[in-house]
């Protein structure tokens, strides 16, 4: 039966390293995106023949979950909105198919040049960026729990819902993020041509965040070709919009209205 493979994240083509009829096996590399001057694998989940392909070197795939939703909806465009590793998404899909993001909201993720800059300049970061390294390891996902994932959920009820979903989840898959999208040493700053977010962005950040540092927020504006409203919030940390949900909430909805 036929298998379709698909890369996770919006990226461009860099290196095609199989050909139509060649045999490929589960774990092999068929292809090698770029991204944020990263190498990303395209890695195979199983046995066969490559059948056909899709894309050629120098493509931006564009086929990710994100733009996919859009299209289920039948939308043209949507406002894009994520946090952390959905932030990393969010921004990818707005720098590469900025025709389907409407605007932009970011929480708790710095622009990839910043982040690159930071990681590569910034002791302080490098050290803070040491639970990315081991989540890069061989076998990281095994000391993961359920319940460690969810300690930062203060409602009782609902972190009893992060807990039993975090349950049914495959940590393997979740560090997969770390292991082929988070920049591996020795770190090095992105200086690549700038490819400037076409629509408004509003970013939240919460300054104790200790995994990602406020540093990387300097010259965010040097990379908008529309405005940027940047909200720093004094007490929050990583999980910005839990540890001050009534300030996200209506920051947000003003924004979106005005």
């Amino acid at each position: 039966m036929a298998e379709e493979v698909r890369a996770e994240m919006v990226a461009n083509v860099w290196k095609i390293v199989v050909a139509e009829g060649d045999q490929v096996a589960d774990g092999d590399t068929i292809a090698i995106l770029e991204s944020m001057k990263m190498e990303i694998p395209v890695i195979t989940e199983t046995s066969g023949t490559v059948s056909a392909l899709h894309v050629q070197e120098g493509d931006v795939v564009q086929e990710g979950d994100v733009i996919a939703v859009i299209r289920h909806l039948g939308q043209p465009k949507a406002i894009v909105v994520g946090h952390d590793w959905g932030g990393v998404v969010a921004w990818q899909v707005a720098m590469n198919v900025p025709q389907m993001v409407d605007r932009l909201i970011i929480l708790n993720l710095p622009h990839p040049r910043g982040l690159s800059r930071e990681l590569a300049h910034n002791p302080e970061q490098q050290k803070n960026s040491a639970y990315a390294r081991r989540f890069q390891e061989v076998g990281a996902e095994k000391t993961l729990t359920a319940e460690g994932l969810a300690s930062w959920v203060r409602d009782p009820d609902a972190k009893k819902k992060y807990i039993e979903a975090f349950g049914r989840s495959d940590f393997g898959a979740m560090l997969n993020y770390y292991k082929r999208n988070y920049p591996r040493e020795p770190y090095t700053e992105d200086t690549s041509p700038v490819k400037k977010i076409q629509m408004p962005v509003l970013m939240f950040h919460g300054l104790k965040d200790t995994a990602l540092l406020s540093g990387a927020l300097n010259g965010t504006w040097d990379w908008m070709e529309q405005d940027l409203t940047l909200v720093t919030v004094p007490d929050a940390g990583h999980f910005v919009q839990a540890d001050a949900p009534e300030l996200v909430t209506k920051s947000m909805r003003a924004w979106l209205l005005r």
